[in-house]
């Protein structure tokens, strides 16, 4: 309990007389008393500025001992009772602080201005009165500095990746300016797949061939690639193709621009599809647009105790929101019908329905496979071939389980045309076969014909002997004469023979022992196979990094303009491309 004639600091603080000590009841500290209150008026000051009230403070003032009173009168009350001083510059905790936030502006996709909103200045001088904010020029050098940083550790690391797969696309932003994005994806030495954005690059001018080879070969160089580069995965785009041909670059079509074209033509090739959907528009614009119609969708999914859905409509440039879109206005039908009842909209008629409900089935596994492909932290390039395989299958046998000239039976036929079209030689492609080979899932049961499953072992059997062979230490003259006790005349020649016999022998048993065992579950990693099983057949490994490294789908770079999207919005419309350059990087790779 506190004495008789108590301070304005015993509301804070208890008495235990049994010890000659107080107890703050703040934080539980205990200080020694020796029937004066000044430890305790320090503690208040030191520790629990924000928790005494000014009144308190000013009473606490006046308690103060005049000689102690004179130091501390000098000072404002604030500083009195704990004002803590800005952390200095060079200090390490201003300097965590500053690369924090710095991480909040990046992955958060703030604009700088952030820094001189007074909400978020309060709010951070709240969390912690010792940081001060820096400025927006201080805060946009803070992010120079540590683009330049991470793109050093970057280029350190790529110095020791023996090959890379690029991923390449152009975009236009809202303000009307263009940029060419180039990612790299390559296997690390702990078998991990590694994605990293390279560059986000202006681009000024047409888009012309030329013009886009120019500014790969610019980036190439300038990250030290230009003799690891194995393979370019772009859109379909003649340009980008032919810049990649131009380069003399091993070129793969994306296999998501590949199906989003298959999709696209089939639909179109039967017509009443191509009708319904239009009418499918339609209705979805106008629930989109009128409040009225789509406040009594919402009470009709609510009679009907069905989940509150929203209609969806249709992208053109992307096949699968044309997929999205059907299935949930079919999903809905049944409150549609009677929200559309007395409203000038297309009627919907039996063979309508079933005529989507078939579309919705046949599309249903080129939904999968897509997002499947997109994944961006997956081998994708070894699943080519026996997913192409698997949807000719699917839609061929899907054409036959539908009555002749049934929607079904016609968008099922076509898909699989344009599969073969498009799609068909992805088998005999020597570098899509060695990759599925090296894939432990896969291997030789995933080839549909014999012929090109022995083609691939051939392929890869050479490439693993001429990389055994170049490995191998030379042996010298001396050697041979010791070994062979041949003249030094023919020693050198037959040392070679020997060698080369010995590196394809043992290269094809590589290969052999390597198919021979059983293939791992398709759910398992291929890459931790290699990381765990790799030792066994050491040139084998060496290969997988290469192949299995190669993206099927650019994807990754199209993400990069997705984010670039939310990047350069209205308020931070006036970003130069060398700031979207260095927030863009540090976004992707962080």
């Amino acid at each position: 309990m506190a004495p008789r004639s108590a301070s304005v600091v015993w509301r804070y603080f208890t008495l235990e007389s049994a010890k000659n000590e107080v107890k703050c009841q703040i934080c539980d500290k205990k200080l020694a008393y020796n029937k004066t209150t000044s430890p305790m008026i320090k503690h208040l000051r030191a520790v629990h500025k924000k928790e005494v009230t000014e009144e308190d403070q000013e009473d606490a003032e006046g308690e103060t001992p005049p000689a102690t009173k004179k130091r501390l009168i000098q000072p404002s009350i604030e500083q009195q009772f704990g004002a803590k001083m800005p952390y200095p510059a060079q200090s390490l905790p201003k300097k965590n602080l500053d690369q924090k936030l710095i991480e909040f502006i990046i992955k958060d996709m703030q604009p700088l201005s952030v820094v001189e909103d007074k909400g978020f200045r309060a709010f951070v001088n709240t969390l912690d009165p010792k940081y001060r904010i820096p400025c927006r020029q201080t805060t946009k050098q803070l992010i120079l500095e540590r683009y330049s940083k991470e793109k050093q550790a970057l280029k350190d690391q790529l110095t020791a990746v023996q090959s890379v797969c690029l991923t390449t696309d152009l975009w236009t932003s809202v303000a009307m300016e263009s940029y060419i994005s180039v990612t790299a994806h390559y296997i690390s030495d702990d078998f991990s797949l590694q994605s990293k954005l390279l560059e986000v690059e202006g681009f000024e001018g047409r888009h012309t061939a030329d013009a886009i080879a120019t500014h790969l070969r610019s980036i190439i160089l300038e990250w030290g690639l230009q003799d690891k580069v194995f393979c370019v995965t772009t859109d379909n785009g003649a340009n980008v193709v032919a810049a990649v041909k131009k380069l003399n670059m091993r070129h793969l079509p994306c296999f998501a621009h590949t199906l989003n074209l298959i999709v696209k033509d089939s639909l179109a090739a039967v017509t009443e599809l191509d009708d319904l959907r239009s009418k499918v528009r339609r209705v979805v614009g106008f629930f989109r647009s009128s409040c009225t119609a789509k406040e009594k969708l919402d009470n009709l999914q609510k009679d009907l105790k069905m989940p509150q859905l929203r209609l969806l409509q249709e992208v053109e440039t992307r096949w699968n929101s044309t997929y999205l879109m059907l299935e949930r206005f079919f999903n809905l039908r049944e409150p549609l019908s009677a929200a559309m009842s007395n409203m000038d909209l297309p009627m919907f008629f039996p063979q309508d329905w079933a005529a989507m409900a078939d579309a919705i089935e046949v599309l249903r596994p080129f939904l999968e496979v897509t997002e499947e492909m997109s994944a961006e932290s997956n081998v994708t390039s070894s699943k080519l071939i026996v997913l192409v395989r698997n949807l000719q299958k699917l839609t061929r046998n899907m054409a036959n389980s539908y009555a002749p000239e049934s929607v079904g039976h016609r968008l099922a036929g076509s898909l699989n045309k344009h599969l073969t079209k498009r799609c068909g030689d992805y088998e005999s492609t020597r570098f899509l076969a060695v990759s599925m080979l090296l894939d432990p899932r896969f291997k030789k049961v995933a080839f549909g014909i014999d012929a090109n499953a022995e083609n691939a072992i051939r392929a890869l059997t050479s490439e693993a002997s001429q990389h055994n062979a170049e490995s191998q230490p030379e042996a010298t003259t001396s050697q041979h004469i010791q070994q062979t006790g041949a003249s030094c005349v023919w020693s050198d020649f037959d040392s070679k023979v020997k060698q080369q016999i010995n590196t394809n022998v043992d290269t094809i048993t590589e290969v052999k022992l390597y198919l021979s065992q059983p293939n791992i579950s398709r759910m398992s990693s291929a890459l931790d196979f290699w990381k765990e099983q790799g030792q066994k057949f050491p040139n084998l490994q060496t290969l997988t990094k290469k192949y299995l490294a190669i993206m099927a789908t650019s994807v990754p770079s199209e993400r990069v303009f997705s984010k670039s999207g939310e990047l350069i919005s209205k308020r931070r419309s006036c970003l130069k491309s060398s700031q979207v350059k260095r927030m863009m990087f540090l976004h992707y790779n962080m």
